[in-house]
């Protein structure tokens, strides 16, 4: 770890300009504290992000950087009053004035790496300036004389160092951006170890430490996501570090409540984040947006759709009121919604809301984005649930041609649709080729996830039911076998379990019998009545 010892003169001089002197007696040197950004902002910068803006294309470029620039020149004006102030702090100790130091050269490092991102834009950059400038942290705690006591010792000489960090955790955010979530990762594991090692700086730290978690958590590693994260927020809480805590607690809502199917522990991380916000601050309601999405995740999982439904609503307002009607991030919610009402049997406006979300990704993201095949699988879920088999294949096909082109022949996210697609022609009775997509997407995430990966239960699930509808029980028992292994102890053991009954009754009655019985035990403890009910007119069936 770096060295760590009071903060003296030369700490305030890196950042405030005004060195070891008495504040008061050099204030020339504290009105020129304020300049020091000049180098990195400044008309040639702005026009520059411009520039990055309309050159990375969509129609709503310019009126992204109309939006994002005043708010960068709003948080760049706030960092010049502060150090200007702070330098001026005359009655301040050095340790304090030290402190207030490293709190604006942090918030320093932060600015000037986005507005570097800014002027080196692509497409998905563009896309998110919003969502990245309203996440700049605030610069009032840096003049808080109270807050400033209760931060962590703070590293010598380590503003080198924090803001390679920064900017590296900042490509890692690009990376997932841009679909590549395994190289972003990969990336915020290295920020991480490199803060452990050369800077010791505990809000930094858990930034990383939480962005890794919810990759973790993202890719199905739940139980790693949620250690992760909330390793996070514990050091973040200490730290005082509100709004990596929000976003640590946020993601923990989607990890525990939806990942884990721990809904109450999910409500209660809800409960967290609303309180690390409200410390935090939220500029347009953005932060808030993200957890009511993440909670209403919970709710569609756990409870009634009703409350699911509410959240989503309220995350569309405070998205549509900060982003416009028309923004990506707006589409994301709507297809959110879309589940809630599909889940609701209003299927109609659950087609409607997906129709909608993807015209805006079209035009915003490119008719071949991955995000665009996320939603067409969802419109497809909707087809098929209409009885539409040959439009939902239609769907899935387009789904799987832009899911391959983006990335790659094996991609799990590609197996997933492979998979969905072979359950259309399956049922609209092309076994053959349902069984041919089965064994792709199979061998993909073998390949990707390894063998006991819960995506790989659920496909071999799928091509035991294809044999099944072939008259080749004894075929899929294997396959059902295994899906149970993979399963056990785990959401979705009892269902495979009752399938796996289902299969071996005409070979091994007494197995049958038995298997199902342990299958209605474990509905019954899940609380699934439906299934419980299904399984006892099975056994009836049986005599």
């Amino acid at each position: 770890m770096m060295r760590t010892r009071s903060f003296a003169a030369a700490l305030v001089g890196l950042v405030c300009g005004c060195g070891g002197a008495s504040p008061a007696a050099d204030r020339p040197a504290c009105e020129a504290a304020g300049a020091e950004l000049d180098a990195s902002w400044n008309e040639g910068a702005q026009g520059r992000v411009r520039q990055a803006f309309v050159a990375a294309g969509g129609q709503d470029a310019g009126a992204t950087a109309d939006k994002v620039l005043p708010w960068v020149e709003e948080q760049v004006r706030a960092w010049k009053a502060a150090s200007v102030a702070v330098c001026a702090k005359a009655e301040w100790s050095a340790e304090l004035r030290g402190r207030a130091a490293w709190c604006l050269a942090d918030r320093r490092s932060e600015l000037e790496v986005l507005v570097e991102e800014f002027a080196q834009a692509d497409a998905t950059v563009v896309q998110t300036a919003e969502l990245a400038v309203s996440g700049l942290r605030p610069i009032e705690p840096c003049l808080d004389e109270a807050w400033l006591g209760r931060q962590p010792a703070t590293p010598v000489d380590g503003y080198a160092a924090l803001r390679t960090a920064r900017a590296e955790l900042a490509r890692a955010r690009t990376l997932h951006l841009a679909g590549q979530s395994a190289k972003a990762r990969e990336k915020a594991t290295a920020v991480r170890a490199q803060v452990e090692q050369t800077l010791a700086w505990p809000p930094l730290w858990a930034a990383a430490r939480a962005f890794e978690g919810a990759l973790l958590g993202a890719s199905g590693a739940y139980a790693e996501g949620e250690a992760a994260c909330m390793a996070a927020y514990h050091a973040a809480v200490g730290a005082e570090a509100w709004d990596v805590a929000a976003l640590a607690a946020s993601d923990l809502i989607d990890i525990v409540g939806v990942g884990r199917h721990h809904g109450e522990e999910g409500r209660e991380w809800a409960r967290l984040a609303e309180q690390a916000i409200a410390r935090a601050g939220d500029r347009v309601g953005l932060r808030e947006a993200a957890r009511l999405i993440n909670l209403g995740n919970v709710e569609l999982t756990q409870g009634p759709v009703e409350a699911a439904q509410a959240q989503f609503e309220r995350a569309l307002a405070l998205r549509t009121s900060a982003l416009g009607p028309e923004h990506r991030a707006v589409a994301s919610i709507l297809g959110n919604l879309a589940q809630a009402r599909r889940r609701a049997g209003a299927l109609p406006e659950a087609a409607e809301l997906l129709a909608r979300a993807l015209q805006i990704e079209e035009r915003t993201l490119g008719p071949e984005h991955p995000r665009v095949a996320t939603t067409l699988s969802a419109l497809a879920g909707v087809r098929q649930a209409e009885r539409s088999p040959a439009e939902a294949r239609a769907l899935l096909e387009r789904a799987a041609a832009i899911r391959e082109k983006a990335l790659g022949p094996d991609h799990p996210d590609l197996a997933r649709t492979l998979g969905n697609l072979a359950m259309v022609e399956k049922a609209l009775g092309a076994h053959a080729t349902a069984q041919g997509l089965l064994e792709r997407a199979l061998a993909i995430q073998e390949k990707s996830l390894g063998g006991e990966d819960r995506e790989v239960a659920v496909t071999l699930g799928y091509l035991a039911a294809v044999h099944v509808a072939e008259g080749r029980p004894l075929v899929a028992v294997p396959l059902l076998e295994r899906q149970v292994a993979i399963l056990a102890g785990k959401p979705g053991e009892p269902a495979a379990r009752f399938e796996l009954a289902r299969a071996v009754v005409g070979q091994d009655r007494a197995r049958a019998l038995a298997e199902a019985k342990q299958a209605r035990d474990g509905f019954v403890a899940a609380e699934q009545r439906e299934s419980v009910a299904a399984v006892d007119a099975w056994l009836v069936e049986q005599g």
